[in-house]
């Protein structure tokens, strides 16, 4: 996905993809779309979402993320080690 944003470049081809979770399961339970986060080189956070998500009703494909807010993504969906292994040790 390749997408200008508030004058700013998105691409999931060039930025690191960090994790990815599944938000959409077929009926036999298999994941059919992922939410994956993602660094630019420039240091900015995003999301992009592909497959059949839908959240609020509106398909999502690239959301953008502040520092804070790719941490709170991490702590929702991440286990401890994916987490560490992204922004460091957390306190103790």
């Amino acid at each position: 996905m390749n997408k200008v944003i508030n004058g700013k470049h998105y691409n999931t081809e060039t930025a690191q993809e960090l994790a990815k979770r599944a938000v959409a399961e077929t009926s036999a339970g298999h994941a059919c779309s992922y939410e994956r986060l993602y660094r630019k080189r420039t240091g900015e956070y995003f999301t992009c979402t592909d497959g059949d998500a839908w959240e609020y009703g509106v398909n999502v494909y690239i959301k953008t993320l502040a520092f804070s807010e790719a941490k709170a993504w991490a702590e929702k969906w991440l286990d401890g080690s994916e987490y560490i292994g992204i922004f460091g040790d957390a306190e103790e």
